[in-house]
């Protein structure tokens, strides 16, 4: 907008000088010049501005990793997509766009919403992603149960070291899990090589 009324502002100035001939003419042809140059000026800057929100960091670019270092896991947004692609039924790539923002799942309809009437559903980031690590960490950590830890290491497909397993202390456990499931080195070289 601000470049059209730059460019109509320039086009009525040459449009006036034509008209009024003479010295004065050249003043604002000067003037005219101007106003185009002001004009140029910003439209560059909204194309500068458009190539520079591609460098911006964003989950769903996948340049984004969301870590625990104390725990020794990390994961993008894509990690969790790959994971919820096949139970929603969606691709992961609108998955992976979904799971940022403010979308919300509707599973007896198995479709991503962007309204949320009566505010009854959780943005998919949080039902998606934050409960299940949620769970995890209520399983070994906060309320301990060793059926509930056998069952999320099943589901998970994953193997952590027996002795972390078998160790009496629940971090401990839950550490192993975690980095066997979400390992840093992996999230962290997914996300350079996307980028």
């Amino acid at each position: 907008e601000q470049m059209t009324a730059a460019a109509d502002s320039a086009i009525a100035s040459s449009a006036r000088a034509a008209a009024a001939g003479g010295a004065g003419a050249a003043d604002d042809n000067d003037d005219a010049e101007r106003s185009g140059a002001e004009a140029f000026a910003a439209w560059g800057y909204d194309i500068a501005e458009e190539e520079e929100s591609k460098i911006f960091f964003s989950p769903d670019r996948g340049n984004v990793v969301f870590a625990s270092a104390i725990d020794g896991w990390a994961f993008s947004v894509d990690d969790f997509a790959a994971i919820f692609a096949p139970r929603t039924g969606l691709p992961v790539a609108k998955l992976r766009r979904a799971l940022w923002g403010d979308y919300y799942w509707k599973a007896k309809a198995k479709k991503v919403v962007k309204s949320n009437p009566g505010g009854k559903l959780r943005p998919m980031f949080v039902e998606m992603v934050l409960t299940t690590l949620w769970g995890v960490y209520d399983a070994f950590v906060q309320n301990p149960d060793d059926k509930r830890q056998a069952k999320i290491v099943k589901m998970l497909g994953v193997a952590p070291p027996k002795r972390d397993m078998a160790s009496r202390e629940p971090k401990t456990r839950l550490q192993a899990v975690m980095r066997a499931w979400l390992p840093v080195p992996r999230a962290v070289l997914s996300m350079v090589v996307r980028c």
